[in-house]
């Protein structure tokens, strides 16, 4: 229980004081301009119709029905519920115990050079409700991709959600490696941690994190290399941290 309550607050610490780096650039992450975003859209979904959404609840339990209110009022009929979308005039009554993702559908535009300013304007509007987050949403594919006029790697230009304490947690599927389930084994059995037994996995080596997670940093080290100390040796490192 110790442990978990220490981890409780380091989790606290990254998001709010780590630099989070691209997992695939390993570069930090950094502002991007609508512009840039206009851009990168043109030249990989020309001739494209793209839906733009603006994320309001990212798996997140609840009715909601206060914030379908809120959407009639700013004039959007309807919202992208858990990938359907659902009329906010007649509101359904959304399972309480289940985490829903809930979006803003702007609009659609089709991509191309005479519609750069109807999409800059769609994803200016989108930045408005969702603190910089844009998702676009290819219908025909079904795909869907992250943009972010705050958190972009200045490289490959993805885009990041907001970072959140429940992206360091390895007991939950926002946290864990994709791979591993959080156990850190290639294998998991019953054998649970026994590394007599198993091989660490090669994706997250043995962190548990996903690579989001993994590459957010504090001062150069990540959550991992902070956990593996044992409890005074963290207590030290910690108080041995200057910030201006």
């Amino acid at each position: 229980a110790t442990v978990t309550e220490i981890y409780h607050f380091l989790r606290l610490l990254f998001v709010k004081l780590g630099t989070q780096h691209c997992p695939d650039c390993h570069v930090p992450i950094e502002p991007k301009s609508i512009d840039s975003i206009v851009a990168t859209l043109l030249a990989h979904a020309e001739a494209r119709r793209l839906m733009v959404l603006a994320p309001l609840v990212t798996s997140r339990k609840g009715y909601y029905t206060d914030l379908a209110s809120w959407a009639a009022g700013k004039g959007f009929s309807q919202l992208r519920v858990d990938g359907e979308l659902l009329d906010t005039g007649a509101w359904p009554r959304l399972d309480r115990f289940r985490e829903h993702t809930i979006q803003a559908p702007v609009g659609e535009v089709e991509v191309g050079p005479g519609t750069r300013g109807e999409l800059h304007s769609l994803l200016e509007r989108a930045t408005a409700l969702s603190k910089g987050v844009i998702h676009v949403l290819d219908p025909e594919s079904n795909t869907e991709s992250v943009y972010s006029t705050e958190r972009s790697c200045p490289e490959c230009g993805r885009g990041f959600e907001e970072l959140d304490p429940r992206m360091f947690s390895f007991n939950s599927k926002h946290g864990w490696c994709p791979d591993c389930n959080g156990t850190g084994l290639s294998h998991p059995t019953d054998d649970g941690d026994d590394p007599e037994a198993q091989e660490r996995c090669p994706s997250c080596g043995g962190t548990r994190l996903r690579p989001e997670a993994r590459n957010v940093f504090l001062q150069g080290q990540g959550i991992f290399d902070i956990t593996k100390r044992s409890v005074t040796a963290t207590r030290d490192h910690i108080d041995g941290l200057a910030f201006t």
